[in-house]
């Protein structure tokens, strides 16, 4: 399914402190967005608000032009889906048990999984490369392993848009690339990919669109090479770095260099 997102105007208060000012953020079907930024900006919190886990103090989103305020959890899941960071399987299902879980927001009430289920939990396992996993026990898996498993429910649920915080973090660098070329693969499928990178190589080797949060409000929104300069990363990280042009990928490439005078 391809699908977009739209936010507008998002304001969210915790604990009777701002966390978000009036946030818009546009996510095209077929595109890779990253958010990045300093711990505390808010990235996962939008995340969630896109999700509808957070009910905003102002604002809107919406799929395909549909408000997702309001939606019952089913049709809500066939919209959008959602991995949070640190997501264990601590039951003990099989792998492939974890997966099918994805296609609950395609069955009617009181109707049991079918063929067509059965099929699209195959395709989800192949497609995420957990298929010879299928009938381990989930809570055996490694990190990197049960990270790709949660995908691959993602796959079986089919929504039009992916959110997904902190994907790749605590996964050595071929899980890393592994997750993130899935992200791309279901970005050519025509579906919008969200995700929360804190890697701003990774950010910008994967996504077409980096939007930038600092204290709650957008600082920057566009290509990896248009938003990732010295003075954003001085102003946001508080850091000195020197951008260039990674020879491999021919992406932009962010050098450190200490704090910011």
């Amino acid at each position: 399914m391809t699908g977009s997102l739209t936010a507008r105007g998002i304001a969210v208060r915790l604990g009777g402190s701002p966390i978000l000012h009036g946030v818009d953020l546009d996510v095209e079907p077929g595109r890779v967005h990253a958010l990045i930024g300093p711990n505390g900006a808010g990235k996962s919190t939008l995340l969630r608000v896109l999700a509808q886990l957070i009910t905003p103090d102002g604002g809107s989103v919406t799929s395909n032009g549909t408000p997702l305020a309001g939606l019952g959890a089913r049709r809500r899941a066939q919209l959008v889906g959602f991995l949070p960071q640190d997501t264990g399987v601590d039951q003990d299902f099989t792998v492939r048990d974890v997966v099918a879980m994805g296609r609950y927001a395609h069955l009617q009430r009181w109707r049991a999984p079918g063929p067509l289920d059965a099929d699209a939990v195959t395709r989800a396992l192949d497609r995420a490369g957990v298929a010879d996993l299928a009938h381990r026990s989930a809570p055996t898996l490694s990190g990197g392993q049960r990270q790709l498993v949660l995908i691959a429910k993602q796959l079986a649920q089919a929504p039009g848009a992916y959110l997904l915080d902190e994907p790749v973090s605590a996964l050595d660098v071929a899980y890393q690339l592994q997750v993130l070329n899935l992200l791309r693969d279901l970005a050519g499928d025509g579906s919008a990919v969200v995700a929360v990178l804190h890697d701003l190589n990774l950010a910008a080797r994967c996504a077409d669109t980096i939007t930038v949060l600092h204290a709650g409000r957008v600082r920057a929104s566009g290509s990896p090479a248009e938003v990732l300069t010295p003075d954003l990363m001085t102003e946001v990280y508080g850091v000195r770095a020197v951008i260039d042009t990674d020879p491999a990928t021919g992406t932009p490439r962010v050098s450190a260099l200490g704090p910011a005078a």
